[in-house]
């Protein structure tokens, strides 16, 4: 792998995470507002944003990390295997 696409790999990786992530938030929010058991302020946009943030995110946060983490291993183990 060059250098450029192995420098590219984890910014690539971030992005196309915060693309997702933001997508399965505005998905997962409009799938609760369609929900009819829903009054007042529990239709709030921010309230269900909130909990999206607090139940939804960290474990995306956790996926994320375990993605970067491997793709740092296979990177750095392809790239020993191609000097020798």
């Amino acid at each position: 792998m060059k250098a450029t696409n192995r420098s590219l790999l984890i910014p690539l990786t971030v992005l196309f995470w915060l693309v997702g992530t933001l997508t399965y938030g505005y998905l997962w929010i409009e799938y609760v507002l369609r929900t009819e058991t829903l009054y007042g302020y529990e239709r709030s946009r921010l309230l269900i944003g909130s909990a999206f943030v607090v139940y939804k995110v960290p474990y995306l946060l956790i996926a994320l990390v375990i993605v970067l983490v491997l793709e740092l291993l296979l990177v750095t183990r392809s790239h020993y295997s191609s000097l020798q």
